[in-house]
Formats: structure tokens, C-alpha cells, sequence
């Protein structure tokens, strides 16, 4: 059934003020599934650096793949004079070694699995024009503990950073208007999140397994909250 505000995975205590609902909860035990599982296969492209890149039919680049064994990495802002704008698909997946990456602000999009697996990155920037955050881009992140998303964001695909096991602080951007499935799945270290008042869909298990989280804040504006979210 829709609407059981999180029966299936939480146990609640629901105070109703006009702006929205605030939940107190408890994780219940709910029984384990497997994250979403990758193979190493990385899109080859033209080198620069320790990067492989590819140029976009707008005439801007992607980096398609990092092949650096740094513990911080800086992408640079522009490649052969055309701006970087995105981060590619499984671009910088499960590199073992990765603590710190700076973006430049002329990304807009982070893409599928783009940096699923660093499990070593501590600390990484969303720049101001990003717009998009891609299915799994974060997940398995196990050692990122806060992350600042712009508003400028309102796309963020399923399980994007399920298993940041670390992560204790994150915002939801005020342009999201649905919470995808099992977003925050396995965020274990998760204690507070509130839902932006254009959200009116909570997906499949999206705070799956999040046994610190004690308190959301759900807007009216929410109508849809799937049975085991």
C-alpha cells in the first residue's frame, strides 16, 4: 500500500505540523540484498594526461575514463581549449587509490557509475552548474562522509550513492521531485534528511538499511511512498 510512510522498514512517531510531516524513526531489520554490482569495463577515448576524454556533439568534452594512480585528482576545466562538462560512464569507477577530487564548475553532469567503488574518496565538490547525478554514480563510496548538492540539481538517478556506509550529511537540492529507489540504501551512518517540498514520490527502498536515521522531514507535498522505502 502507498502512503504507510516507511511501515514496512520504519517504526514511526508522525507529528503533522502545516509545512509538512516530521518523522522520528528507528530503522527496523529488513533482510540484506546486494548492491548493484559492476564489471571493470572502463570507454576508451583520446588521452590527455591521466585522463581519456571524448568530444560531445557540442563541441565540449567528457572524461571518459582516469587512469592515474594519484591520491588526489583536479579535472581540469578545460581540454584542447573545449570545456569539460561531464563525467562519463564509470570514468573513475573503483579507482583504489582516489581521497580528494575537484571538479571545475563548468561540469553539468555526472553520469552512470561515474565514481562508484572509490571507496577511499573522502572528500569531493559538487560544482555550482551541475545538473544532473547519474544511476550508481556514488555508490560504494564507503569513506565519503558529507556531500553538498547545488539546487541547481534535479536529476539524481536510482541508488547514487547507496553503500556510503560513511555518509552522514547530505542535502536533497530544492529542484528534486522525486526521491529515486534505494537512494540512500545502506547509508548506515545516515542520521537526518529532509524532503523538499516539490518531492511527491519516495521510490523503492530509498533509505533502505539506514540504521542511524532518526529523523525525516516529509512535505505535504509527498503523496507516493512506496511500501519498503
Amino acid at each position: 500500500m502507498k502512503r504507510k510512510l516507511l511501515a514496512m522498514v520504519l517504526s514511526l512517531a508522525i507529528v503533522m505540523p502545516a509545512a509538512g510531516t516530521v518523522v522520528t524513526a528507528r530503522a527496523a531489520e529488513v533482510s540484506e540484498e546486494s548492491v548493484g554490482a559492476y564489471s571493470d569495463d572502463r570507454t576508451s577515448g583520446i588521452t590527455y594526461g591521466e585522463f581519456e576524454y571524448s568530444v560531445k556533439d557540442d563541441d565540449t568534452v567528457e572524461i571518459t575514463n582516469y587512469k592515474g594512480i594519484g591520491v588526489e585528482v583536479n579535472v581540469p576545466d578545460t581540454i584542447d581549449e573545449k570545456l569539460v562538462t561531464s563525467i562519463g560512464f564509470r570514468a573513475f569507477f573503483n579507482s583504489p587509490n582516489i581521497m580528494s577530487i575537484t571538479l571545475p564548475n563548468t561540469i553539468q553532469a555526472i553520469d552512470q557509475g561515474a565514481f562508484a567503488y572509490c571507496e577511499k574518496l573522502t572528500n569531493i565538490n559538487m560544482p555550482n552548474n551541475l545538473t544532473s547525478i547519474g544511476f550508481y554514480a556514488f555508490e560504494g563510496c564507503a569513506s565519503l562522509t558529507t556531500l553538498t548538492i547545488p539546487d541547481g540539481v534535479t536529476s539524481i538517478g536510482e541508488q547514487a550513492f547507496c553503500g556510503c556506509t560513511s555518509l552522514t550529511s547530505i542535502n536533497i537540492p530544492t529542484g528534486i521531485t522525486s526521491i529515486s529507489d534505494a537512494l540512500f540504501a545502506y547509508c548506515d551512518s545516515l542520521k537526518s534528511i529532509t524532503i523538499p517540498e516539490k518531492v511527491t514520490k519516495i521510490g523503492f527502498k530509498s533509505f533502505f538499511l539506514c540504521n542511524s536515521l532518526t529523523n525525516i522531514t516529509i512535505p505535504a507535498s509527498v503523496t507516493d511512498i512506496d511500501d519498503e522505502s
